[in-house]
């Protein structure tokens, strides 16, 4: 697939996520999330904003851990649900800068339309030059074989995205300095 054809794929299908997100949630027949993860450089820390639909995130945390949290209704248990999308994230999300490990820390959660939007911060522990990074993102790949997870990645003035899946979990990027 050419360049041109890929951003174009990309372009179409985040456009139809956003279409899809005004509609019955029941009625979608594809599963993705969208991601934008951007490099906060005054702080040293990447944040994430991940969406997904809230009845695939809900049926994820019932099928690994066994809970039924009622997220985005009355009878939301916020603190389970909190400690519970937290235990989640931890395992499918990871990110990796100039070879090191940077710890997750999950900020938070909020609701749009039938979406979640999930909220982290990757602080890093080292001020030295991002060079690399790899961000492994296998969110809801554990119950949808079809999932795929759309990535936009802003370090600097470097913009980069990609289509991550159950195959292929992980986005790496050498950066080039000037």
């Amino acid at each position: 697939m050419t360049s041109l054809m890929h951003t174009l794929w990309v372009y179409v299908v985040a456009l139809s996520f956003s279409v899809a997100s005004t509609a019955n949630h029941a009625q979608h027949k594809f599963y993705l999330s969208v991601s934008k993860l951007n490099y906060n450089q005054s702080e040293e820390a990447f944040q994430l904003v991940t969406r997904v639909f809230i009845d695939d995130l809900e049926l994820a945390l019932k099928t690994r851990y066994g809970v039924a949290l009622g997220l985005d209704t009355e009878a939301e248990q916020k603190v389970l649900a909190q400690s519970t999308i937290d235990r989640y994230l931890n395992s499918m999300l990871s990110l990796r800068v100039n070879g090191l490990e940077v710890a997750l820390d999950f900020v938070g959660y909020t609701y749009e339309a039938d979406q979640v939007l999930l909220l982290v911060e990757f602080k890093r522990p080292d001020t030295s030059p991002v060079a690399r990074v790899e961000f492994r993102n296998r969110l809801l790949t554990d119950v949808f074989d079809e999932q795929q997870n759309l990535v936009h990645l802003n370090v600097l003035t470097f913009k980069k995205s990609r289509v991550l899946s159950r195959e292929l979990d992980t986005f790496t990027w050498e950066l080039s300095h000037p």
